[in-house]
């Protein structure tokens, strides 16, 4: 269970790819590895209402980056460019 929370929290840290964003998800999962590893264990729902915090503040930051001017547009690492037989048409 401990693996296949740190290997999902690794998945969505490299989703976001940004160090603020992964900072503050970060601060949401290390309460979760506490209960984890700590006296109390954390039940699957405690650690499922963690994801389920962690994804709506990432993809929130990721709507504000992305909704500012040129905010799509100019980020090489989002874009995805049309391929080059489209962009000749």
């Amino acid at each position: 269970m401990k693996a296949r929370l740190f290997l999902l929290t690794g998945m969505v840290l490299v989703f976001l790819g940004n160090v603020a964003y992964a900072q503050q998800i970060g601060d949401v999962l290390k309460g979760l590895q506490k209960g984890i590893g700590g006296t109390s264990a954390a039940s699957n729902t405690e650690i499922v209402n963690g994801l389920k915090e962690a994804l709506q503040i990432g993809t929130g930051n990721a709507v504000q980056t992305v909704s500012k001017l040129d905010g799509y547009y100019k980020n090489p690492k989002i874009r995805i460019p049309l391929p080059d037989t489209v962009q000749k048409t």
